[in-house]
């Protein structure tokens, strides 16, 4: 019952235990958490909205251009660092989504969450892709010494202070612009005219704090962490998936078009394409990140219905094989993009793809299920909406080989392993 009044309270103090959220570098991770709930309260009122999915959009187009050489961006796009060659060629030719894929989901939530000019910023692009990868990195360092001399060690560490030194950044590259945000606010107070809104989590979580400090700059790396790299795997994996079924690409192709000239790139259009829907949560089914979920920590000891004791400080989780149980899912080893289409017209409402349940359970469950899911959702969605329209895709044979690796009881793409598709430009109908 503790868990279920204090449900944040409780993963605050695992975090601080088990990620180090106390130490200076690894703020981002303490903001997630913070019990004033001003970040999580952020994500659930504001970003499932229309306005949010047309910004994703306009972004994915701008990064298409730079890294595909896509002619339909909307506005000049920074030069990303890509392994993609003959970009602009109208014949097939290879992309590596390992390095890509990143770019647009950066692209595509930075434009959300710090507005159109600091997105386009390749140094702040960088910075966010990075900080995640830094981040653990230390985690996994001060994790091999003593519990007793890590408060001292750590200052020590390269791994840390490579994290301090992203912090600084960060900090010293948002500086100017709430300076000019609050100058204009200022200057409109004084002149009594309505004060600018802007559009993006810098303005919502200033709003939400109502005054309450909130450091902008570590809120920012917090999206980052939870937004950038589960979401690239995820846009990958799907993207490999489909390629490997030629046939579904074409009635994934129709199904979008018709969702966006019936209802645009909103969140009713997107509604709309279910096959591309079930078509990634299937995806998500066989390759759900983590042979584990849903982690916990025994806060005293109990005995389970069925006579295990727990003692105090037991981690445990819940195991991810029910997703591949033949009992729960017929046919569970085999990719069947239509499996939760089936599902969902049958009248589950759990088969969507931002939804939850005990039979699949990547996004968390309860109280504890990811207040970004449908955010993640709509990006995935738009992405590979957007990829279908523009290209002809098809699979390189290299990547009939295994495509994740098991790290622990996380399921990882194959480090060092390009994981490739190749492409044709096509004239798209919208």
């Amino acid at each position: 019952m503790t868990y279920f009044s204090n449900a944040k309270g409780l993963i605050e103090e695992g975090r601080k235990k088990d990620y180090f959220t106390g130490y200076p570098g690894l703020e981002a991770n303490r903001t997630i958490t913070d019990p004033r709930k001003i970040v999580i309260n952020v994500v659930k009122k504001k970003f499932n909205q229309n306005s949010q999915c047309e910004v994703i959009h306009t972004h994915l187009l701008d990064v298409l251009q730079a890294v595909w050489g896509d002619t339909q961006g909307e506005s000049p796009a920074p030069t990303h660092k890509t392994s993609s060659t003959n970009r602009e060629s109208q014949d097939w030719h290879t992309v590596n989504l390992s390095e890509d894929l990143i770019r647009f989901v950066g692209s595509m939530s930075e434009a959300v969450f710090v507005g159109p000019d600091l997105s386009r910023n390749s140094e702040w692009q960088e910075l966010v892709i990075s900080h995640t990868l830094r981040l653990f990195a230390a985690v996994k360092a001060l994790r091999a010494w003593p519990a007793f001399i890590r408060p001292v060690v750590h200052w020590f560490l390269p791994e840390f202070r490579a994290c301090r030194q992203q912090v600084r950044q960060a900090k010293s590259m948002l500086r100017p612009i709430l300076d000019s945000r609050a100058q204009m606010k200022s200057t409109a107070e004084i002149n009594a005219e309505q004060p600018p809104k802007f559009d993006d989590t810098i303005e919502w979580i200033e709003e939400e704090a109502a005054g309450r400090p909130i450091d902008a700059a570590e809120v920012q790396l917090g999206f980052a962490i939870g937004a950038l790299h589960t979401t690239t795997e995820l846009l990958k994996q799907s993207l490999l998936d489909i390629c490997a079924h030629p046939e579904l690409i074409q009635q994934i192709r129709q199904e979008v078009i018709e969702a966006v000239q019936e209802s645009g790139w909103t969140t009713a259009g997107l509604f709309k394409m279910q096959l591309l829907d079930s078509a990634i949560k299937e995806t998500q089914r066989m390759h759900p990140g983590s042979l584990v979920g849903l982690e916990r920590e025994v806060v005293r000891d109990v005995t389970l219905p069925n006579g295990v004791k727990l003692s105090r400080g037991t981690k445990i989780g819940v195991d991810s094989s029910v997703m591949w149980d033949s009992k729960v899912y017929p046919n569970s080893q085999e990719y069947d993009p239509q499996r939760y289409l089936r599902l969902r017209q049958s009248g589950n409402s759990a088969a969507v793809l931002s939804s939850s349940s005990p039979d699949h359970h990547v996004f968390g469950l309860g109280k504890s299920v990811c207040p970004g899911r449908f955010f993640a959702s709509n990006e995935v969605k738009i992405a590979i909406a957007r990829i279908i329209l523009n290209y002809d895709l098809r699979a390189k044979v290299k990547n009939e080989s295994r495509r994740v690796v098991e790290v622990g009881f996380m399921l990882f793409s194959m480090p060092g392993v390009p994981l490739e598709i190749e492409i044709k430009r096509r004239q798209e109908e919208l």
